[in-house]
């Protein structure tokens, strides 16, 4: 009996231990164009991909690895209802979203003109 219960012990220690590593987001761009006439345009230079944000997820806490700085990160329930938004500043690396939100939601990082977005489950 000591034996069994000291072999289940050695699991649920090896399980604390172990820990999944965060899910990278895969995200979708969408770009907002203001209009013709708020974009001075220059053909002769050969335009360059946006680099899209590099965030990864582990439950309801979001690592953000590069391309966040200065953006919004926004998430959106099923009705498009903005319920959380928040500023990303330099000294941010991960953003604990409130266990309050639990579901489906579409998360949006907004830079500039560019929308990143994809959904993910809280």
């Amino acid at each position: 009996m000591t034996r069994k219960i000291l072999i289940i012990a050695m699991f649920l220690m090896a399980g604390a231990i172990v820990k999944a590593d965060p899910i990278p987001l895969s995200l979708d761009v969408h770009i907002t164009n203001p209009g013709d006439d708020d974009i001075p345009r220059d053909n002769s230079k050969p335009r360059t991909p946006v680099l899209a944000p590099s965030v990864y997820q582990d439950g309801n806490t979001l690592y953000l690895y590069s391309g966040c700085t200065g953006a919004t990160l926004r998430l959106l329930d099923e009705d498009e209802e903005v319920g959380y938004s928040v500023e990303i500043t330099d000294e941010m690396d991960e953003i604990c979203i409130p266990s309050t939100f639990v579901g489906t939601y579409r998360l949006e990082i907004v830079r500039g003109a560019f929308t990143f977005y994809c959904e993910i489950e809280l």
